[in-house]
């Protein structure tokens, strides 16, 4: 079985081409434009990105928390927003839902993770609670500030 020919042939390495080199040289110069292209937007005026007021609503033990609750509270915060942006014209309004018995975990949560709220819409047991715990500080920090 030594001088036998092997049952499959291996198909000889085919001749080097040049398209690889070719296409790294264009996704080079197209890499070179996107940057040059960027570079120079960045030296263009341009609007400001929207900066977003993010709130926390505490709702009471006897509400559920669904999509009709969050209707419901969107359109109480639309006319505040819509005032609020006479003033401040770039600012949108983002909220989310949290039950108060479990506001302080939450907002614990929250502050570990760099995620707080800006706001906070509770009730006042609430915010006296949250205070207590070391969740809020009162504005201003000192009387008379």
């Amino acid at each position: 079985m030594m001088g036998a020919p092997p049952l499959a042939a291996v198909p000889p390495l085919p001749a080097p081409t040049r398209w690889p080199c070719r296409l790294l040289r264009r996704g080079a110069g197209l890499l070179a434009g996107l940057l040059a292209a960027t570079g120079l937007a960045a030296c263009s005026p341009q609007a400001e990105l929207p900066q977003v007021l993010f709130i926390a609503v505490g709702t009471n033990p006897d509400q559920v928390i669904n999509g009709r609750l969050h209707v419901e509270f969107r359109e109480r915060l639309r006319l505040m927003e819509r005032n609020f942006r006479k003033i401040h014209p770039g600012i949108r309004f983002r909220f989310s839902l949290y039950p108060e018995e479990g506001l302080i975990q939450a907002m614990r949560h929250l502050q570990w993770a760099g995620l707080e709220p800006d706001l906070l819409f509770v009730s006042g047991k609430a915010a006296h609670e949250l205070l207590q715990a070391g969740i809020t500080i009162p504005f201003p920090a000192k009387q008379g500030s």
